[in-house]
């Protein structure tokens, strides 16, 4: 997401770490990149870049993948760090209303449970029960 800074609440972060092989099964809508497995969960990785700005990040071994508490991760070019809060917004301005606040050095607030619409929360827990499922019988 070149040219682009979030922030996410870092009560809102489970872990940040580099890309991982991702399961890939047929039929996933272009904003989804596959599905990471974590400990054992089916963690939907989301393309934050397509979503936001209409291009995606370039997968690489060091592109850092931020996993949220909500049990979604997102593809980033780059994590930087923990910050301070801004100032708030207005609840508009956004698609989805998904920023909350401008921080000091630009940055946008990013409200992780907005980011998505309802239709694509709804589909993105369809496959995500899927590739669970998927998991759930490698494992037995």
């Amino acid at each position: 997401m070149k040219n682009t800074t979030l922030a996410i609440p870092a009560r809102q972060v489970e872990h940040i770490c580099w890309m991982a092989e991702l399961e890939r099964p047929p039929g996933l809508p272009q904003l989804l990149e596959g599905f990471l497995n974590f400990h054992g969960q089916a963690i939907p990785v989301v393309k934050l870049g397509l979503l936001l700005q209409g291009e995606t990040t370039p997968l690489e071994p060091f592109t850092h993948l931020v996993i949220l508490k909500n049990g979604t991760a997102w593809i980033v070019d780059e994590a930087l760090g923990v910050g301070e809060a801004g100032e708030p917004l207005p609840r508009t301005g956004t698609l989805n209303d998904w920023s909350t606040a401008q921080l000091a050095d630009g940055a946008a607030l990013a409200d992780v449970d907005h980011i998505l619409l309802q239709a694509e929360q709804a589909r993105l827990a369809e496959l995500t029960r899927m590739a669970q499922q998927r998991l759930d019988q490698l494992a037995n």
